[in-house]
């Protein structure tokens, strides 16, 4: 029988994730489950230097914190929360993360772009629906 007891949701910004928050809970708690939140810091520099590093030494630390105080916001879960920040490509990252950590379920979010959009940007969304190990249910705002 397939359970659901670890749900992951990658969240690409901490204030616009309220609706993503509110679904990934909704199953949650259906399933007695739990909620990891994960957002993937992608390297805004594809080359290095000193000031470059120090850069991404201090979004790192700021999204650290941010990460921190999202969690904290998320007090009506209780323990049953966590969050972590994570260094790559958004869709390998997270489908990695879900993997080694055997997450039973990843919820995402989705954009809505068009198909000229989504051609030129890709879809962390579609992408990760296809490469990764567990069901994916991909949350389509309607606001």
């Amino acid at each position: 029988m397939f359970t659901i007891k670890k749900i992951l949701v990658p969240i690409d910004s901490f204030t616009n994730s309220n609706p993503l928050v509110d679904y990934a809970t909704f199953y949650a708690e259906k399933f007695g489950a739990t909620l990891t939140f994960v957002h993937v810091l992608e390297n805004p520099m594809a080359y290095e230097g000193f000031a470059v590093a120090e850069f991404e030494a201090e979004l790192a630390k700021h999204v650290e914190r941010d990460m921190e105080k999202f969690i904290r916001e998320q007090s009506e879960l209780g323990d049953t929360c966590t969050g972590f920040v994570l260094n790559g490509s958004a869709p390998t990252e997270i489908v990695d993360f879900a993997k080694k950590e055997n997450f039973d379920l990843i919820i995402i979010g989705s954009h809505r772009y068009n198909a000229i959009e989504r051609f030129i940007l890709g879809s962390v969304a579609e992408k990760v629906a296809h490469r990764a190990s567990c069901p994916v249910v991909i949350y389509n705002s309607i606001g």
